[in-house]
């Protein structure tokens, strides 16, 4: 008979005291019973069985010669009056109520003379549990900065494992870190206590902060109504988890990262986009006075005289009757420029002249428009009114002068009782005051004149001229 007492002592403090006796019966055995318990290698810890917390305890019957051994019994104390006793099986599996030191044995063919026991020591760990904490913006691209915090003494902690590096083995243990692309993100870290138990925690973490900066683009910056506009936003990172709201700046507004939208209104347009993230973190841009739209050009014009324009009077007058022009340009080609709304100009010569009017505006509309100026000439027919053909070298001939050349002309020349007496076609030909190389009688003799005029109408002068003798 042997008495056993044990005392449980922690931090000088008495906890337990465990009194047991045994009798050992000694017989002789044809082959000695040895009993042996195996503890898996990844619980062993100095010859005893670690259980971390709640874990489960696995224990194996290695006893020798298997042949030889009718039964088994498993016996743990939990700290209750009654031991655990298992005798069905070669494994043994059991959790523990709470943290401490247990005493087991295994004992090979329990009432039998051939016996044998075997003890085992088993250490239970508090459960090790911890959490996580995470400072930082999802709006921002900032780093975050994760704090670990677990249920033990830091002497008794031996590291704090990120998912992502490995923290100083601190208690409270914190580390920063910065994501390279949005998403969701599981960040965990993995803490070891000083007995090799291990606790991983995992957070999850949605990180979806706002682009910067914010930026778009669009085309046109300017146009003529109606004008269809595209947007195009340029911000990133984003995904379609995002939401893009713009407003066009006269009360319209559209939505997505392509928007187009046809203005209708002349003006000058703010343009503004607001993106809000799945966080329903949200950031604006409003860019000012990007859109400008004008109602279309419309190019006319008038001028003074309208009909009838001669080279004695060459000056025309012309009134800009334009709409929704801002910007005018006058062109004479070769003869005269000019950029005002309303010019005048005094034509140098006959012929028909292009005047041209171009008009724009502040959005670039444009138009153009070409009237014709008919410059005429005038007619004017210079007859002496006498004549001496006296073959003295003075005043021998007659014949008409003009301010222009005359074409298809007709000149003719009559006598009191309207014989025709001299006629030719050519206008530089003077008559003599012959007929047929005879001279006439000194008197009052009609000249008649026909031509086409630069309009193309025949016209007729007359007149009377007095030959001298």
């Amino acid at each position: 008979m042997v008495g056993v007492c044990v005392t449980e002592y922690r931090n000088g403090e008495v906890l337990s005291i465990t009194q047991r006796d045994f009798q050992f019966n000694i017989v002789a055995c044809v082959q000695a019973i040895n009993a042996e318990i195996e503890i898996p290698a990844d619980i062993l810890y100095g010859g005893k069985a670690l259980i971390c917390g709640k874990s489960v305890l696995t224990l194996i019957n290695k006893s020798t010669p298997v042949n030889k051994i009718a039964d088994i019994s498993w016996l743990v104390d939990t700290g209750s009056q009654v031991p655990v006793v298992i005798q069905t099986s070669d494994t043994l599996k059991m959790t523990f109520p709470q943290p401490g030191l247990y005493f087991g044995k295994l004992v090979a063919n329990p009432g039998l003379s051939c016996t044998d026991t075997t003890s085992i020591e088993i250490v239970v760990t508090p459960e090790l549990e911890g959490s996580m904490s995470i400072t930082g913006d999802s709006c921002l691209w900032d780093p975050f900065t994760f704090a670990a915090t677990v249920n033990r003494d830091p002497a008794a902690l031996t590291s704090i494992t990120w998912n992502y590096k490995t923290a100083f083995p601190d208690f409270g243990a914190t580390t920063q870190y910065a994501y390279k692309a949005l998403g969701v993100y599981t960040p965990s870290f993995t803490a070891t206590d000083t007995f090799g138990c291990e606790r991983t925690i995992t957070q999850v973490l949605d990180w979806f902060p706002l682009p910067d900066p914010i930026s778009f683009v669009h085309d046109p910056d300017m146009g003529c109504l109606p004008v269809f506009a595209q947007f195009v936003n340029t911000s990133s990172p984003i995904t379609s988890e995002y939401n893009l709201e713009w407003t066009f700046g006269d009360g319209s507004t559209g939505s997505g990262t392509i928007p187009t939208h046809t203005y209708t209104t002349p003006g000058s347009f703010d343009v503004g986009l607001t993106i809000t993230s799945p966080l329903n973190c949200k950031q604006s841009l409003l860019s000012n006075d990007l859109i400008l739209t004008r109602f279309p050009v419309e190019a006319d014009f008038s001028y003074t005289p309208e009909t009838r324009i001669t080279e004695d009077n060459p000056l025309v007058t012309f009134m800009n009757q334009s709409k929704n022009g801002e910007v005018f340009h006058w062109t004479i080609p070769g003869l005269y420029t000019n950029s005002s709304p309303y010019t005048s100009f005094s034509f140098p010569d006959i012929g028909i002249f292009p005047v041209i009017l171009e008009v724009s505006n502040a959005a670039g509309c444009y138009d153009s428009i070409v009237r014709f100026v008919e410059i005429e000439p005038v007619y004017r027919i210079y007859a002496p009114t006498a004549f001496s053909p006296n073959f003295d070298g003075f005043n021998d001939g007659f014949r008409l002068l003009t301010s222009r050349g005359l074409e298809n002309i007709e000149f003719q020349v009559f006598d009191r009782w309207g014989n025709l007496v001299f006629e030719t076609a050519d206008d530089e030909v003077e008559w003599d005051g012959t007929r047929n190389g005879e001279p006439l009688d000194p008197g009052i003799y009609v000249w008649q004149l026909n031509y086409v005029d630069y309009w193309g109408e025949t016209k007729q002068h007359q007149g009377e001229v007095q030959v001298i003798r």
